[in-house]
């Protein structure tokens, strides 16, 4: 199942203008369609964010139903703090894939040395084979879980995403560029040719930068977001602003879900 489903209203451009230095587009997500929810969509993705396919079918093949599965739910974080900032993360890149048309390289969250952690590196890196050239997507996100108004977005999530961006240095790309090329055999063969091509060295590829915000369709405020498409920064991207209905709700689902099926998965020593 994918995310359209879900989807209320689908990027619609907001706060254009001449002030405008990049596109924002707007979406929001129900949390629930027909008899499918959002939680359990997010859910029977997640732990393939935190170890690959390949990885999971290798233990099966060998003939280990339980480890295979327990082996990549164990990545997922305890900590409610970052049950929230991955789950933003995994909708952003659910959204890229199934909504954009996108295809997921890598996500940091492979990166993971321990659970509770979030590596600094940037949080999605993508490819879209959509344009006249091929090209990479590098793509930050920042949520916020507030489900009060005024959330004061404009003086936290939203600002924090151009802050990361302009941090986001030439050592932090070639560290990323490096780590998708390791990354790439996922992606179906034609694809997964066109970006061996672009990373090989000196090939020079095509790069862009893409913001993401989720937050909480009750939050959103037309005060607040104005900034997305006003504030300047070094790089140049757009924004796909994500409102979720009850996203909190959501994203403690979903781990809810997770934690259920980590228990079962867990050897009793």
């Amino acid at each position: 199942m994918s995310l359209t489903p879900f989807l209320v209203s689908a990027r619609a451009r907001i706060h254009e203008g001449p002030q405008a230095q990049r596109c924002v587009q707007l979406s929001r997500l129900r949390r629930v369609s027909s008899l499918h929810r959002l939680e359990n969509l997010v859910a029977d993705r997640a732990p393939l964010f935190y170890r690959s396919p390949d990885q999971i079918t290798g233990r099966l093949q060998e003939g280990y139903f339980l480890t295979a599965f327990g082996e990549a739910l164990r990545r997922l974080p305890t900590s409610t703090h970052f049950h929230d900032s991955h789950f933003g993360e995994i909708l952003s890149a659910i959204f890229a894939t199934d909504i954009l048309g996108w295809r997921l390289i890598y996500s940091k969250l492979k990166l993971l040395t321990t659970p509770n952690s979030n590596p600094h590196k940037m949080d999605l890196v993508l490819f879209d084979s959509n344009q006249e050239v091929p090209t990479l997507v590098l793509g930050e996100v920042k949520s916020s879980m507030k489900s009060h108004t005024p959330a004061n977005h404009h003086k936290s999530c939203y600002p924090s995403l151009f802050d990361s961006l302009r941090g986001y240095s030439d050592a932090d790309l070639a560290y990323d560029l490096t780590a998708a090329r390791d990354n790439i055999d996922s992606l179906p063969s034609a694809e997964r040719d066109a970006v061996k091509e672009a990373l090989k060295p000196y090939a020079n590829p095509k790069i862009q930068y893409a913001g993401f915000s989720i937050i909480d369709t009750h939050t959103n405020q037309h005060n607040e977001t104005s900034m997305l498409a006003t504030r300047r920064s070094p790089k140049v991207f757009d924004i796909e602003l994500v409102c979720v209905d009850d996203l909190s709700k959501v994203s403690t689902s979903t781990y809810t879900l997770l934690d259920n099926m980590r228990s079962c998965t867990t050897p009793i020593l």
